[in-house]
């Protein structure tokens, strides 16, 4: 019998239902894509990105300036001098035919070990296993009374002999093993151990090193981690976050643990080498050793072009002996280095030239002139104006970057106040779950920031908010949500005093729109008064019920 034409029997043509499909799938696709596309490009991801590259960069510099402080250090230079010469000697008595030959057998003694440790190892376990199997087979026996107990047992018997074989050969070759390990170690325990003590005299290079490199890995080497779907393995951008146990948020019927994400975008909130302290010491050390000795001093000595100027240059006088109480104002140096820093903001270009050795400050530099050598060297051969800005890029840190003040006290990993125990939003409020600039409700403390940042961020004041970001000088306030009973008030000594002017244009001006404001206000309360206007009032009592504040 002929088979039936399945396509006539189908509700759909088969060619539009594939179309259709096509469609969607193709529709599913481009969508798919799209959201991976706009996950891989959001704003935290490049501030992250952003981040690793300029710590990379301080991290290499102060690794500069670590081996710089090495290489004038008299005593650990002549140190490091002798143990070179030592290390030096050992490595050719290791490398000696006699020594070389003792370690390649005992080398090839050790791997042979591993293998058999490996083959035991794998014997002791089978034939744990057939005893165990063997145990339980004859246990049935008993209970069931069958007549292959006594087999079963002689098995068993033979298992157990071998099991206690394996297991003292394996225990043999571990201590062969150990002792050609023994052997080696004595061998090259003289090399290793001036090794050792060579990178106890370059610890500090070697952290800044190590640091440098991390961080350099994370938008380089490993970038690939990042990728759309690859994100899953183990990724080096990704979302901080931290969980405030004792601070729980109110939401619809039950409440949930306080979460901050804000160290998401402030990746450099707790890293000592992003505070002003740091970056400024570096910085004076790093102009220092590109101007020369006898250019610093002389343009140190010289006017700042400007207060500003003045104030950032403070900063670099700072070194790791300054006190505290006498570090500059808290600030300057980071607001300048958050624009474009350059080297004219802080000294003047006539001066420059004349500090670095030119004959006089005005007019066009020669060939030979010391400031054209400096040009060539430092600054690619471009002009003060734009070579200067290119010579302090590595300390152009944006704001977000930027350590917490005061580590000791706030934040840092020594401080009573931990970022991973109080979080971000106990102090500053805000919403701490969100990673949009706009709808985590920064607020600006000044117009001049706010122009700035609707520049920046398109921001505007964020709806339905309850507590709202606190801008930056009335943070200090919330210290009384835990320390309200410990600080103590001090009473004041003089009377406050008012500065209004009743007769002033503006006051007369402000008294005016507040009593229109007032007349609006008295009105809307008489309206509400009404129960919703005369008409309603009589509906409501036609029915036989009383307004609510009749009933109270």
């Amino acid at each position: 019998m002929p088979q039936a034409n399945r396509d006539q029997e189908s509700l759909y043509p088969p060619g539009r239902l594939s179309l259709w499909f096509l469609a969607s799938s193709a529709v599913l696709v481009v969508v798919l894509l799209a959201m991976l596309a706009t996950d891989f490009i959001r704003p935290w991801k490049s501030t992250q990105r952003d981040y690793f590259t300029r710590l990379a960069g301080i991290l290499d510099l102060r690794k500069e300036r670590e081996e710089a402080r090495v290489k004038a250090d008299e005593t650990v230079r002549k140190e490091l001098d002798e143990l070179a010469v030592k290390l030096a000697a050992a490595e050719r008595v290791l490398a000696e035919k006699a020594n070389a030959d003792k370690l390649a057998l005992w080398n090839g003694e050790v791997a042979e070990r591993d293998a058999r440790l490996l083959t035991f190892d794998t014997q002791v376990k089978s034939i744990k296993g057939k005893y165990a199997e063997r145990k339980y087979q004859y246990e049935i026996s008993l209970h069931e009374h069958r007549g292959d107990a006594a087999s079963i047992a002689a098995t068993m018997n033979r298992l157990g002999s071998d099991l206690e074989r394996f297991e003292r050969l394996f225990r043999d070759a571990e201590v062969e093993r150990k002792e050609f390990l023994a052997k080696i170690d004595g061998l090259e325990a003289p090399v290793r151990k001036l090794r050792e003590d060579r990178e106890k005299l370059l610890i500090a290079v070697a952290t800044e090193r190590t640091g440098a490199t991390a961080a350099r890995d994370k938008v380089e080497a490993d970038q690939w981690r990042n990728l759309p779907v690859l994100d899953i393995v183990a990724r080096t951008i990704k979302v901080e976050k931290v969980v405030v146990k004792d601070v729980h948020d109110e939401l619809n019927f039950t409440t949930s643990p306080r979460v901050d994400m804000c160290m998401t975008c402030h990746r450099g909130i707790d890293q000592p080498a992003m505070t002003e302290r740091a970056v400024g010491e570096l910085l004076g050390w790093f102009l220092q050793s590109r101007l020369g000795e006898k250019a610093w001093t002389a343009l140190d000595a010289a006017p700042a072009p400007s207060e500003a100027a003045a104030a950032a240059r403070a900063w670099l006088k700072v070194t790791k002996a300054t006190p505290a109480r006498d570090l500059p104002p808290e600030g300057a140096l980071r607001e300048w280095l958050s624009g474009t820093p350059s080297l004219l903001d802080l000294f003047a270009k006539d001066r420059l030239r004349v500090a670095l050795g030119d004959a006089k400050g005005d007019g066009e530099a020669a060939a030979g002139d010391p400031s054209s050598v400096f040009r060539d060297r430092h600054l690619g051969g471009k002009s003060f104006e734009a070579g200067g800005v290119d010579l302090l890029a590595p300390f152009a840190i944006r704001r977000v970057e930027w350590a917490h003040p005061h580590l000791d006290v706030m934040v840092g990993k020594d401080s009573p106040h931990k970022m991973e125990v109080f979080g971000c939003t106990a102090c500053h409020q805000g919403v701490g779950r969100r990673l949009d600039f706009v709808r985590a409700s920064h607020n600006p403390g000044s117009e001049e920031q706010r122009k700035r940042w609707e520049k920046e961020h398109a921001w505007k004041p964020a709806e339905l908010v309850e507590n709202p970001m606190l801008p930056a000088p009335y943070v200090e306030g919330q210290c009384l949500k835990c320390h309200c009973n410990t600080i103590p008030s001090r009473p004041m000594t003089e009377a406050l005093h008012s500065h209004i002017q009743p007769g002033s244009p503006e006051f007369q001006q402000n008294r005016e729109h507040h009593l229109r404001t007032l007349d609006e206000l008295q009105k809307l309360v008489a309206a509400a008064r009404l129960g919703g206007g005369p008409d309603a009032v009589a509906r409501h009592h036609k029915r036989g019920k009383l307004l609510p504040r009749e009933r109270i």
